[in-house]
């Protein structure tokens, strides 16, 4: 039952875009301050201070989810975004045992967009210690 609760909200946040709870925001661009893409995070843990862009991993082709080695509050989030990305939505919120962390990413393929992916990354700061074993991610574009 509660698998279902959670498909049923991440797929009300990809279908209404602005994620529920406490807000933040960030514009994350590439090397050379290309390709912006603005980034929400809608935090339901109470667990969020903060987020930035985070250094992309370069090795990393599919979405992941780690904990900073310098510091146990902060998580880090990869991902590859493409080219003509509009924005991306994280949401974060509880699930039993543990919690949920969705990303979705919205855009669109048009006449001269390049299918150039691009390393993306936040570092969301949390008010203590989170165990990414008990985070659920998804991401979806």
């Amino acid at each position: 039952m509660k698998s279902i609760v959670a498909l049923v909200l991440a797929a009300t946040v990809a279908a209404c875009g602005q994620p529920a709870g406490t807000l933040f925001k960030v514009t994350l661009s590439h090397l050379d301050r290309s390709y912006p893409l603005p980034v929400v995070l809608g935090d339901q843990t109470n667990l969020v201070i903060g987020m930035e862009q985070a250094e992309p991993d370069p090795l990393s082709n599919k979405p992941s989810i780690e904990v900073d080695p310098e510091d146990p509050r902060v998580v880090v989030v990869w991902w590859i975004g493409g080219a003509c990305d509009n924005d991306a939505v994280l949401a974060f919120y509880p699930l039993s045992p543990g919690y949920a962390l969705d990303l979705t990413t919205h855009g669109k393929i048009v006449f001269g967009c390049t299918a150039v992916g691009i390393p993306r990354g936040v570092r969301i700061e949390m008010s203590a210690p989170v165990d990414v074993g008990s985070i659920t991610f998804t991401g979806r574009s």
